[in-house]
């Protein structure tokens, strides 16, 4: 069962932008999706299941899934999409921005028992083992910078079962950290920098061909930025998005 609602750590107060505030204010935003709108996805009228997700940040940057058992769900009741943490997935095969650094900001409800898995990943399609990604690891949210062998994580913090929780992940080859509500963990800032990264991905980790570590959950919204956000605009975005769904 999952709840709807923000546990554990409580509201963030945002900065001086006021209840017209919206992602689109800040500089940068390269990828937005959003379930919570009428042009959300191309969706089956009878199952729920997403073919694309629309991108309303103006890059028509879409994400899309062609295989019927791979579609996650759309519930314009709750205002997610759902994914169900075994093959669900959405892909961009080829990104406009591949540029770093990244802030990955999401809006997401989490699985009443098992949250986990990869939110979101920026990955090389050739080679093994490099990516950055947003993950739920054992159910602890970090963000992870690999290289081959080498494996950066930031400390990460720990995810509350069933509860509505925004998400934000810091991805640069020089430092990585993860936001939980307002709520920052601490950075891991050793040098690590993943080579041809030419696909996105929403719901797993990939590499190469191969799709692992999906994510179990609902998720809300997704924006991405081009450079990293301030605390004060991370503040803002955090307050904006627990006022629409926590």
């Amino acid at each position: 069962m999952r709840f709807r609602g923000l546990r554990g750590r409580g509201r963030v107060t945002g900065g001086s932008r006021g209840s017209a505030f919206s992602p689109a204010d800040l500089a940068n935003l390269s990828h937005w999706y959003r379930a919570d709108v009428a042009d959300v996805a191309y969706v089956d009228a009878v199952n729920g299941a997403v073919t694309t997700w629309l991108d309303q940040s103006g890059n028509t940057d879409d994400m899309s899934q062609g295989t019927a058992a791979n579609k996650p769900t759309h519930s314009s009741a709750n205002n997610w999409i759902s994914f169900d943490g075994s093959t669900d997935r959405l892909e961009e095969d080829t990104p406009a921005e591949t540029t770093f650094p990244k802030t990955i900001v999401a809006a997401v409800t989490n699985d009443g028992t098992s949250p986990g898995g990869t939110l979101y990943c920026i990955t090389n399609t050739s080679s093994a083992n490099r990516y950055h990604s947003l993950r739920c690891t054992s159910g602890t949210w970090r963000a992870r910078s690999r290289l081959g062998a080498t494996i950066r994580d930031s400390s990460g913090i720990v995810a509350v079962a069933g509860a509505t929780e925004i998400v934000v992940g810091l991805l640069d080859p020089a430092e990585r950290s993860v936001y939980v509500d307002g709520v920052q963990d601490t950075p891991e800032s050793t040098t690590n920098t993943p080579t041809g990264l030419s696909a996105t991905v929403i719901g797993c980790e990939r590499e190469r061909s191969n799709y692992l570590d999906f994510f179990n959950g609902e998720v809300h919204e997704v924006c991405i930025y081009t450079r990293t956000l301030s605390a004060t605009e991370i503040a803002d975005i955090t307050a904006h998005l627990q006022g629409k769904y926590a």
